[in-house]
């Protein structure tokens, strides 16, 4: 139906699309992990200095 030249544009749109479905999730893993360590380092300040007032 596209000929040979459509086929490959069109696997090449695929491979793009996915691709950038691939970094998002990436960079949403990044940012719940530096959340996650972000919010423990405060937490373990807090008990820090929870720990030396008393």
């Amino acid at each position: 139906m596209f000929g040979r030249s459509g086929v490959t544009y069109l696997a090449r749109e695929r491979e793009i699309i996915a691709g950038r479905a691939r970094t998002g999730k990436t960079y949403r893993h990044f940012l719940t992990s530096l959340m996650t360590t972000g919010v423990l380092v405060v937490l373990l300040a807090g008990a820090i200095v929870i720990r030396l007032a008393a």
